[in-house]
């Protein structure tokens, strides 16, 4: 029976020997295969054309997506400036409405917030020649004819 014992240890212990002696065959051949310049060449190869190509379209869609910006913020202060000329004298309207301390602090935040968003105040349109001018010249030939009937009528 001890003999039976010893015969089956040895067994155990020379079938796992050779098991271990497999496992090191096949990584040391596994490490061989990789160690090989071709296998580890073809890698970097790999990994450097993915790498550029990734860069390359990187670039390519960090340029697109400027130009796109670009064209839409030029829009947005065209856009800006269109309504900025015809929110700003409906504001003024209404601050002209207002104590002057609530005025000055909504103008300024107005003013500020057009500047952050980048729109220009608008050119100030030139003014027109009073009225009262106009209407004079209109009554001027009207009072000589009512002179000229006066003076008929004499």
């Amino acid at each position: 029976m001890q003999n039976a014992l010893k015969d089956a240890a040895y067994t155990y212990v020379g079938v796992n020997a050779i098991a271990a002696e497999k496992i090191v065959q096949a990584n040391t051949d596994l490490v061989e295969k990789l160690s090989n310049n071709d296998m580890v060449e073809k890698l970097n190869e790999r990994f450097e054309t993915s790498r550029k190509d990734f860069e390359d379209q990187f670039e390519t869609t960090r340029k697109d997506l400027d130009t796109q910006l670009t064209a839409a913020k030029k829009t947005a202060v065209a856009n800006g400036k269109d309504l900025r000329a015809k929110l700003d004298p409906i504001a003024e309207r209404i601050e002209a409405r207002l104590p002057m301390q609530v005025a000055k602090v909504l103008e300024n935040g107005r003013t500020q917030a057009w500047d952050f968003y980048g729109v220009p105040a608008p050119k100030a349109a030139p003014k027109a020649a009073p009225a009262k001018a106009a209407t004079t010249a209109k009554k001027a030939p009207a009072k000589k004819a009512a002179a000229k009937r006066t003076a008929a009528k004499k």
